[in-house]
This record gives structure tokens, sequence and C-alpha cells, in this order.
């Protein structure tokens, strides 16, 4: 996996759009440890999967 050189990865999400079945363009990578994923930002703009540039956005629990 991608994100596997960064640390122990917990759960990787893709959100599927229900009415195509396809990946709506967004997912979400869950460390193990916060240091992992605060070292996985590096990535951020720097890496391309499938033809699309990857973007880190920091998901806030009190959003949801």
């Amino acid at each position: 996996m991608v994100f596997e050189p960064f640390g122990q990865v917990e759960l990787v999400q893709l959100p599927l759009d229900p009415l195509t079945g396809l990946c709506k363009g967004f997912g979400f990578v869950q460390f193990v440890r916060l240091e992992d994923a605060k070292a996985a930002q590096s990535l951020n703009g720097q890496l391309e999967i499938a033809g699309r540039v990857i973007k880190h956005f920091e998901c806030r629990p009190e959003l949801f």
C-alpha cells in the first residue's frame, strides 16, 4: 500500500456513490500512531494514484 512506508495503517475508507457504485473521489486513511499520520502529510500534492494527485486535508471529528 502507498501509505505503509509511513507506519501501520489501521483503516482505509473509499466512499462510493450509491447510484454509480464508483468512488466519490476522496478517501480516508487512518494510522495506528498519530506520528505516522503526521509523517504521511509530507506526501500532500506530491503523490499521484491512477492519474489523480493526492491531497491531504485533516479530518476533525468535531465537524462530523
